[in-house]
Order: structure tokens, then sequence, then C-alpha cells
């Protein structure tokens, strides 16, 4: 069989830590087996670690005999040429703008073969607040990437309209190049039944951030607004913490030790996907304040698992409050999320408690649940 697709992507399984990005290839496979395909990736998950054997045999074999792995940067560009002499691929799809992984695969793509199309699918990284952070570096690749790759005939996902024009804006490119097609949510959610007695038995009011660690993500913000909080609460803080941000979480660590007493903080580092809907139904309340999210699969985690939200204006969520999942609450200042906490807190355990059925009950409503047409993104 001539496959059809090559993804490349930085990170993928048996990896916990790359994040949305690596959820989203994920839940593409179904549709990509059905014209064959291979994906390429780093050999090491995100932070550095490299895959022992135990771990690559949790990989399902359907999916283990389309990986390649790499582990140094010459073999990426021998590897890509080998596929592409190999198999006559209609589409190459890579995963990332401005990782170093995807930007040496789509040189070599773009400057050694011209038969396949290629969809370069940004995943938020092109959002105004997150190309604030590691300014210079990522102005002078957009540069470049103006000046040098944007001729040739590169098509780019978006998962969403905003997105969209945030492409387009920052690349210059074309509108018709840029095709909008949303992510693939999990879709399993929790059981309700398994987990109300649980729920109404427990004796602190707890509190999760399920996300990597990184200025994109905000956690400092939450933090200080759990300064404001008045009530007696515990949070966890459950997710990876990315490498470039390293000083970042020392700067959080330190704010943590100086919240008040009514306020106890758990790092409770990266926890395996397989264990979400075991870890986080628990939890009365979940804070996301990113600064910037295509799509956020750590939200669909979080509201399958039956789990009321507090999030930022930007994300796609944004009918959460008609659907009364949560609420949408600016982050200009902390002290909204304070008092909303607060508020959360004071209501009855069983009040909270129908907030999750109905959480769990309505999620297929939620619009970022609709089927997802992958055909028109990749049409050959």
């Amino acid at each position: 069989m001539n496959k059809k697709f090559l993804i490349i992507c930085p990170y993928f399984l048996p990896g916990q830590n790359g994040g949305g990005p690596v959820v989203s290839v994920l839940n593409m496979v179904p549709y990509f087996e059905r014209f064959g395909y291979d994906i390429i990736t780093r050999s090491n998950d995100y932070g550095g670690k490299f895959y022992d054997f135990k771990e690559f045999q949790k990989i399902p074999l359907y999916l283990r005999n389309n990986i390649y792995y790499i582990k140094y940067r010459f073999q990426l560009i021998k590897k890509i040429i080998e596929l592409l002499k190999r198999n006559d691929y209609k589409i190459i799809y890579i995963n990332s703008f401005f990782d170093p992984f995807c930007i040496i695969s789509l040189l070599t793509v773009i400057f050694m073969f011209r038969g396949s199309s290629v969809i370069l699918a940004p995943r938020g990284e092109l959002d105004p607040n997150c190309l604030l952070i590691r300014k210079k570096r990522k102005i002078l690749f957009i540069k470049v990437f103006r000046k040098i790759l944007c001729f040739r005939s590169i098509l780019f996902h978006a998962t969403n309209n905003i997105e969209r024009e945030q492409i387009i804006s920052s690349l210059s490119v074309s509108g018709e190049l840029v095709k909008v097609v949303s992510n693939i949510p999990d879709k399993k959610r929790a059981d309700f039944n398994l987990i109300q007695d649980a729920f109404l038995s427990k004796k602190n009011y707890k509190i999760v951030m399920f996300s990597r660690v990184s200025e994109e993500k905000n956690l400092l913000f939450a933090l200080k607004s759990l300064s404001f909080v008045r009530s007696i609460v515990e949070f966890d803080i459950i997710g990876p913490v990315s490498p470039p941000s390293r000083l970042y979480f020392e700067e959080c660590l330190k704010y943590m030790s100086s919240l008040p007493k009514n306020i106890k903080v758990n790092y409770l580092g990266p926890i395996d996907r397989e264990t979400i809907l075991e870890c986080l139904p628990f939890y009365d309340l979940a804070l996301y304040p990113t600064i910037g999210d295509n799509f956020a699969h750590a939200v669909s985690d979080i509201l399958r698992s039956g789990v009321k939200i507090l999030i930022s204006p930007h994300t796609p969520w944004n009918d959460i409050e008609i659907l009364k999942f949560g609420k949408i609450i600016d982050i200009d200042d902390p002290l909204k999320y304070g008092v909303e906490i607060d508020y959360d807190v004071s209501l009855p355990i069983d009040v909270r408690l129908n907030v999750k059925k109905n959480i769990l009950d309505n999620l297929e409503n939620h619009t970022l649940y609709q089927d997802v047409q992958l055909s028109n993104l990749f049409k050959f």
C-alpha cells in the first residue's frame, strides 16, 4: 500500500509531556489509517527523557509499526529523504511552526521534494500573546519565513477563525492558504454514578490546574488569584514543567511559599492520559487562565471529567457559560478569580455535584464536540 500521509511532530507517544499537539495528532490517526501513514518524531519526551523499551511496549501495535523515532538531527534529514523516496506521499503534515525539529523537516521537504502538498499546523504558536514569550527568536524566524518560504505553496491548518486571522496577519499569507478545521476532542467521559458517592464524602474543597507549567498557561496568575481567597482550599498542579520555563516555575514556587495558611498547594507533576478520568473527576473546580490557546485539550479533559472551570477568554471554549459549565473571566485582575472561587466554595456540595452532572450530561452539546470533517483539510 502506498501511504498518503507523512506526519512530522516534535513529540508523540509514548511521551506524556508534549501536551495538546500530541493529542491533536493522536485523535486524527483513525482518519490517517484509511489511507496509510507514517509518523516521524523525537525518541525523547518533552523535557529530554529518552524512552526505554518498556515505554515503547505501551504503544498499541497498530501505531508502533508506523512511527519512526529520531535521536539526532542528521538522522531526521536522512529519514525524511528515505521515506520520501520510498512513498509517494500526497500530504506532509508538520505539527509545529517554531520547533527546530519541524523547521529542519520543513526545509528538507521544501527544498528537496516538490511532489507532495505541505500542511503546516502552528498549534496556537502565532497567538500575539504567545509571540511575546521568547519574542526575538520567534520574530527572526517569521521574517525568514516571509522572505524565503511563504512562496512555496504551503497550506496552513487553523483550528478556528481566530487562529486563521493570526496566521494570515503574522505570516502575510493569503487567506486561501489557511484551512479552518477544528481539533477532535476525546469524547470518553467520567461516569457520574461512579464518582458521586466519593465526591459527596470528601472533606476538602479541591481545585486543580491541569496543564504544563509555562508562561503561556499562566500558573503564576492562578497562584496570585488564590492569595485573595478567604476560604480553606487545596490547589493541585498537574502537568510537566516546560523546559524553557524552569525559571518561571521557580518564581511560581517562591510565590507558593508566600500564600496564606488557608491555601494548601501541591505540585503533583504529570499523569498518564489513561488515568485522567481516574484523577480529575473528584475536583470541585479547575483554573485555566491561559494567555492564548488554539484549542486547549486540557479544557476538554477537565470537562469530560465533570469539573467546573474558570477560564480566560483566550480559548475557543467560548460557550461554557451558556451551557453552565463554568465561567469565562478576563485575566486583567486575579481578584476576579479569587472572588469567584470563594463564591463556589460557599455553594452546598449537592449544588456542586449537580454542576458535575450537568457537564457530563450535556458536554456533547458543546460546539467543539460536534463532528469534525478532516476531509475538508486533507484533499487529494
